[in-house]
C-alpha cells in the first residue's frame, strides 16, 4: 500500500511580488530557465 503526503511550503518562504520563475530561480535550483520553463509548462503554467 502506498501513502502519499503533501507538504506545502510556508507561506512565510513565498514573496508575492514574484513570478513563479522568479520563486524557482530564488530556491536555488541549479536548472536553466529553459528548464524551469519546461517544468512549469508541465502544470500548465505559461507565459
Amino acid at each position: 500500500m502506498l501513502f502519499m503526503d503533501f507538504m506545502p511550503a510556508p507561506v512565510e518562504s513565498l514573496h508575492v511580488d514574484s513570478e513563479i520563475l522568479e520563486e524557482l530561480k530564488q530556491a536555488g535550483s541549479a536548472k536553466t530557465e529553459q528548464e524551469l520553463r519546461n517544468v512549469l509548462g508541465c502544470f500548465l503554467f505559461f507565459g
